[in-house]
């Protein structure tokens, strides 16, 4: 994994994965060269103003494949309040999907599971066998449940999301 903070137009560009092997070098002098082997998957880095309601920050693209197995990274911290998720389709007239321990246990979203990453205390999304029906913008927030006062005085909670910076745009690899 590869963690950027505090992001500047200096980290903007493609990151990809490889590793890489010494091997003895052709032309027979004795000397070693390295031989590197690259991964099939590149994310851009980039950085943009407002992206919809009040999310700003980073947003990082990813081409997938359909069936591909895709983990998105969270950026909120879980002290107080657990991060949800939330997708934002690309059709406009939808409101965002919430994706939540709540949601995973009670609703049909067989193919999202959040996990636990225990280095930066926070919740990554796995999705699993990826379809055209997973492309959108992803984002985390921590939810605060606040007590208020309803219209005939009896106190409701009322979630609060608190949201990272960093947004994660799906796509399909080649279009």
């Amino acid at each position: 994994d590869l963690l950027v903070k505090n992001i500047s137009e200096s980290d903007l560009g493609l990151y990809y994965c490889a590793h890489w092997e010494r091997k003895p070098a052709k032309n027979g002098t004795g000397g070693q060269s390295n031989v590197y082997h690259y991964g099939t998957r590149t994310t851009r880095l980039s950085l943009f103003g407002v992206l919809f309601s009040r999310i700003s920050g980073a947003e990082v693209e990813m081409r997938v494949r359909p069936g591909d197995d895709v983990v998105l990274y969270c950026d909120c911290v879980w002290e107080t309040w657990p991060p949800v998720w939330f997708k934002k389709s690309l059709n406009e007239g939808q409101p965002p999907l919430i994706i939540s321990g709540e949601t995973l246990i009670h609703a049909a979203f067989s193919r999202y599971s959040l996990m636990w990453n225990k280095v930066n205390q926070t919740n990554d999304l796995l999705v699993t066998n990826f379809s055209e029906s997973d492309l959108g913008l992803y984002y985390c927030a921590l939810r605060e449940r606040k007590p208020v006062k309803d219209g005939t005085g009896a106190e409701v909670l009322r979630d609060v999301y608190h949201n990272g910076t960093r947004t994660t745009r799906l796509s399909l690899l080649g279009k």
